[in-house]
């Protein structure tokens, strides 16, 4: 996961204009976005000294609307010069391997982090290389032996790649088993601090407004399990009983529900799913849009890998271990129209 520095700050702007041109943005969307960029200057001021002016000649303006989409343009093609292993948003960049020999995967990685260190200097951006980290995956997960037996000699500007078992992309925290546990025992922490919140708004000035508190719950707390809801489904079941005990908690607290009243009864009165059912949901939303709406190649080419998956397994003569069930095995199953018409 590479770390970008200043990353906004260091847009080139002739470089820029450049990418607009490649992309052949209409001449008179060109031209604003020109004056946009141009005469825009600084100077120093320092106690009682002014330094000269001067022209910026890189940078989009930080907080304006369309800072992040010229920046996402000027960075795209970055796509181009690596393989498909790799995720792009806005400043954040990653890239993954697979293999089982952890040398292999050495020269692998290497291989496209020159990419990313050759674009980089093209397009003068520059790499933190003391923030930009990497993480190996196994099945075996965090051991003690984990930083000795896959340390790898990653380089970038000369300059070693830290082992991080537990880095943060996007919002979420991962670990070498992908079970998301370190996601969701930071989730919990978020979740117990506004449930203290929606506590005191209860006792002070909101006690009779149900609606109010589930309002406030729909709003501010279950936003955080929903957030990139795939690491739910993937959750291990301890994980997802946890969190769904704090939704029963918090619908109690909201509804003055007495502690022997069923799960499913304050979910029909407050009229809200359980956790499992509107994760489900939600996959099954995002599913159905980057198939029909975005035709994302890489979701199409998961799922046909997922019915071959499926259909190796119902061959297989052994079946004492149990092929673990997932989103996917539930879209594929409620939407073969769909499945049947896959390019």
């Amino acid at each position: 996961m590479f770390d970008l520095e200043k990353a906004f700050d260091k847009v080139w702007h002739q470089g820029l204009l450049y990418k607009l041109r490649q992309i052949k943005m209409p001449n008179t969307l060109f031209n604003w976005i020109m004056d946009f960029l141009n005469q825009r200057s600084f100077y120093v001021h320092y106690n009682e000294n002014t330094s000269q002016t001067q022209n910026i000649k890189a940078g989009v303006p930080q907080g304006c609307i369309i800072s992040p989409i010229l920046f996402s343009i000027y960075i795209s093609d970055i796509s181009k010069t690596m393989n498909d292993s790799h995720g792009l948003f806005a400043d954040d960049i990653s890239l993954w391997q697979s293999d089982i020999k952890v040398k292999n995967l050495e020269k692998l990685l290497q291989l496209e982090i020159n990419k990313v260190e050759k674009y980089c200097q093209e397009w003068c951006l520059s790499i933190n290389p003391l923030k930009t980290t990497y993480t190996v995956f196994t099945t075996a997960g965090k051991r003690k032996s984990y930083d000795r037996i896959y340390s790898l000699d990653l380089q970038i500007n000369k300059k070693k790649i830290k082992l991080d078992p537990n880095p943060k992309f996007l919002g979420i925290t991962f670990d070498p088993k992908l079970s998301f546990a370190t996601h969701f025992k930071n989730t919990e922490i978020k979740i117990q601090s506004r449930m203290n919140i929606l506590k005191v708004l209860k006792n002070k000035y909101w006690a009779s407004s149900k609606d109010f508190l589930i309002s406030f719950y729909k709003t501010f707390i279950r936003p955080l399990i929903d957030y990139a809801n795939f690491p739910f489904i993937l959750a291990n079941k301890s994980t997802k009983e946890s969190l769904q005990i704090k939704q029963n908690k918090i619908l109690r607290m909201c509804l003055n529900s007495d502690i022997l009243d069923s799960t499913e009864r304050i979910h029909e009165t407050a009229k809200i799913e359980t956790l499992e059912e509107r994760e489900e949901s939600l996959s099954d939303r995002y599913l159905h849009k980057t198939i029909i709406i975005n035709c994302n190649n890489t979701i199409i080419n998961t799922i046909k890998e997922q019915s071959k998956i499926d259909e190796e397994y119902q061959k297989m003569e052994d079946k004492s271990r149990k092929r673990k069930k997932n989103c996917l095995d539930n879209f594929l199953l409620i939407n073969p129209t769909i499945i049947s018409q896959l390019p």
